[in-house]
């Protein structure tokens, strides 16, 4: 696997896969790894045979099994569906060598040599990320924060009393993602949860549909979850965000033990349509300019 962030995967009905077998190039580390592991069938199988409930309420079953190659040869296996995504496991690879002419047999004779090969694949990334990388090397600690879990529930307000939550979605820094129907599940899709990373909102007013998107600033989402909870990842939280009566004011805070921390980077958008009439959809609100943030771990 070659490219930073590419995909390989295959289409079709499998049986459920039993392990993997696997040599990989991490770019941003210039190392292969390998690894020989075998899957928790046990746990694969109940995952499969049980699924989620979507956001119909009804029955859904996972779709694929994903494994993630980060930094440091470090594989996570997540069971994924359209609508949830768990970790199944996770594992740790052994590095290993391979020869370029082995590698691409039919374009190594365009590289003098491996640093040619990186400083190419690395080129066409974002010019903050290449900066970042070559001033800082790989920051391999950041993944074991975006894994960190901690047991808190979100929570939505309006001051428009006659505004009628309709549900939400999640994305977490450690690749989970979930939603809530409030006609079938009110509490968190997985818990307890790591940080949040992206948080979609719909409410309706009326005739009226809100649809709103949440893009949480990295290291502000870092520290507000360590200074909230310190060292006590298990007392409880509870992440609000209340909704001005004309939707385009937001107020964002975590409350742990009391204590309120406020959100005050993340980046919001969001979009007002007639009930059932997505093509006349408006942008009424954005705080920021082009495209979201990204984290840079993603």
């Amino acid at each position: 696997m070659g490219n930073i962030g590419a995909t390989y995967g295959l289409e079709g009905t499998f049986p459920l896969p039993t392990g993997l077998d696997v040599i990989w190039l991490s770019q941003v580390d210039k190392k292969f790894y390998k690894a020989e592991v075998d899957f928790p069938m046990e746990q694969i199988t109940r995952f499969f045979e049980e699924g989620y409930i979507n956001f119909k309420g009804e029955k859904e079953n996972y779709k694929w099994v994903n494994a993630c190659f980060l930094p440091g040869g470090r594989i996570v296996v997540y069971v994924t569906g359209y609508q949830k995504g768990v970790i199944l496991a996770e594992y740790q690879g052994k590095e290993t060598t391979v020869e370029m002419k082995d590698f691409m047999p039919d374009g190594y004779f365009a590289y003098k040599n491996w640093d040619e090969y990186y400083d190419k694949m690395l080129s066409h990334l974002d010019v903050k990320w290449i900066a970042n990388y070559h001033a800082n090397g790989v920051p391999y600690g950041l993944w074991d924060r975006y894994f960190e879990r901690f047991n808190y529930d979100v929570k939505f307000e309006f001051e428009n009393k006659q505004s009628v939550y309709e549900g939400s979605g999640y994305d977490f820094t450690n690749g989970e993602q979930g939603i809530i129907a409030p006609l079938y599940s009110l509490g968190m899709p997985i818990t307890p949860a790591a940080r949040v990373r992206v948080i979609t909102n719909d409410w309706t007013v009326g005739e009226y549909l809100y649809s709103a998107w949440f893009y949480f600033n990295e290291q502000e989402v870092l520290d507000v979850f360590d200074k909230a909870f310190k060292d006590n990842p298990e007392q409880k939280g509870e992440l609000k965000i209340w909704v001005s009566k004309y939707n385009n004011l937001f107020d964002i805070s975590l409350t742990v033990a009391g204590r309120e921390h406020k959100f005050k980077k993340t980046q919001i958008r969001v979009f007002k349509e007639p009930k059932g009439k997505p093509e006349d959809a408006e942008l009424i609100y954005k705080n920021y300019e082009g495209n979201h943030d990204l984290f840079l771990g993603e």
